[in-house]
């Protein structure tokens, strides 16, 4: 299974419609990248939100990286499973404390399903 394109095919059209940019990919690793400003604004609960500085143009990384057989999730440089903990979604959060350890497919379908429960407890 391809990495990349098994990856940007299952996340780009979520978090797209949540404001990150496509999925940039290489062999290994996918980054979506927010602006900063823009996800705190949307996103003002997000414990990554108003972390920098407004109005320098930074952005909030999603980083993807390929653990065999699974995957390995940081949102700006957190576990996405301690984000998830931090906005007491601890059911997500033990959803996504395997991923590195499942196949694929079945990691991909797992962030499906916990990544819009993010974004939903992390709006105003």
């Amino acid at each position: 299974m391809d990495f990349a394109a098994s990856t940007t095919a299952a996340l780009d059209g979520l978090l797209t419609r949540e404001g990150f940019m496509a999925g940039q990919a290489s062999e290994t690793e996918v980054i979506y990248c927010a602006s900063h400003d823009e996800l705190s604004d949307r996103f003002p609960r997000l414990p990554q939100a108003n972390a920098q500085p407004r109005g320098l143009g930074c952005c909030i990384d999603l980083v993807i990286d390929q653990h065999e057989p699974g995957v390995q999730v940081v949102l700006e440089g957190e576990p996405l499973a301690r984000t998830l903990r931090a906005l007491r979604l601890n059911e997500a959060a033990q959803s996504v404390d395997g991923i590195d350890s499942m196949p694929l497919d079945a990691a991909l379908e797992s962030l499906v399903e916990v990544l819009p429960q993010l974004f939903r407890a992390s709006k105003p």
